[in-house]
């Protein structure tokens, strides 16, 4: 027979074996279950997962580095990026490697890779933009260009209108010619471009009623040769200032007013900084602070289906946010007399205080 210990010593083990199993069993059935969310400890306080970046793409006709079409929304989207804290991704030089076709295969790739916001910035991607939207309703996207009848909900025209910046620079470049005559051209006769060389007309008219503009619609807007030629042409023909309105063109238009010892004026960005002997002033449609603003607007859940217009009378947050002119820079303001420099403030006064309306001419001119 087993002794009394014997048997307590027999228990004690039972029991023990009872107790692994059960706590066997326990973690079997915890290890089973599916994940909560996941939360992070840190000297004692939770602390829950930030949930993902908002995703923002940005897709570009032309290249980052022309000081226009292209560069500016690009650092618009960076600064987005910073001060947001969003994920972004960008493709550049569409138009300069490929065509217009290439946009659906784009926008396509992106709505894949879960980006909730595409900005489509050519207005040659209109069909693509239009057609990729309506199959993507939860997606929201951008485009540079002319209102849709009827809206298309998650789809948002953005309209930068530089009539007005264009005019003041028609006013300094009448004053600056000495041989009475001067150039405008851009890329394709869009209503957004077709307004800015017409109010340069009419500022250049206004200034010198007797100045003579050469106008021109190259065709394209990332071919540098076009330009160069387009402006070494005016410059032949007696043009001593040249407007460009362009990306691509104007690398090449602003080489080619180097050439000819004239003035150019920069259009679409800031485009100073290029050359800055040549480049004396420009147009700028705001196009960073615009891409910036929709941008912020989209990490803030406060995007909506309409258009956006932006002028030289825009504020947003407090701050001019839209098309402006860009002066001569101290560096050069003993290269522009007094009296041009009167005349371009009175004409930006007075577009600002509304004294005077420069007209919206969106359709260029019987030839």
């Amino acid at each position: 027979m087993l002794s009394r210990r014997a048997v307590t010593r027999m228990q004690s083990i039972v029991i023990i074996a009872i107790i692994i199993i059960a706590a066997l069993g326990v973690g079997g059935w915890y290890m089973m279950q599916p994940p909560g969310p996941t939360t992070t400890t840190t000297t004692g306080v939770p602390t829950t997962v930030a949930p993902p970046p908002k995703k923002v793409a940005l897709i570009m006709p032309g290249s980052i580095t022309d000081h226009g079409w292209d560069q500016e929304p690009y650092e618009g989207l960076m600064k987005a990026k910073a001060d947001f804290g969003l994920e972004v991704s960008y493709t550049e030089e569409v138009m300069v490697t490929g065509t217009p076709a290439d946009y659906d295969r784009i926008l396509r790739d992106y709505v894949s890779k879960g980006f909730g916001f595409i900005i489509c910035h050519d207005f040659l991607c209109k069909d693509s933009v239009t057609a990729v939207a309506k199959d993507n309703p939860k997606v929201w996207f951008a485009y540079d260009g002319a209102r849709f009848d009827p809206a298309i909900p998650n789809l948002i025209p953005y309209i930068p209108w530089g009539h007005e910046a264009a005019y003041i620079a028609g006013v300094f470049a009448a004053l600056m010619s000495k041989t009475g005559i001067v150039g405008a051209y851009d890329g394709i006769p869009i209503h957004i471009e077709v307004a800015c060389v017409e109010a340069f007309e009419m500022g250049a008219k206004a200034a010198n009623p007797n100045i003579k503009v050469l106008k021109n619609y190259i065709g394209v807007w990332h071919d540098p040769k076009k330009g160069h030629d387009l402006v070494v042409a005016m410059a032949d023909a007696g043009a001593d200032v040249v407007y460009g309105v362009g990306d691509g063109i104007n690398v090449g238009g602003i080489q080619g007013a180097k050439e000819k010892g004239i003035w150019f004026v920069g259009g679409t960005g800031d485009q100073r900084p290029m050359e800055p002997d040549t480049v004396i002033v420009s147009v700028s449609w705001g196009l960073g602070p615009i891409i910036y603003t929709l941008a912020k607007l989209y990490s803030e859940d406060k995007l909506s289906g309409t258009a956006y217009e932006f002028t030289m009378h825009t504020y947003i947050d407090g701050k001019q946010t839209g098309p402006d002119f860009l002066p001569w820079t101290d560096a050069n303001a003993s290269k522009v007399p007094q009296n041009v420099q009167d005349a371009v403030a009175k004409a930006r006064a007075d577009i600002m205080s509304g004294a005077l309306v420069v007209p919206l001419i969106t359709q260029a001119p019987a030839s």
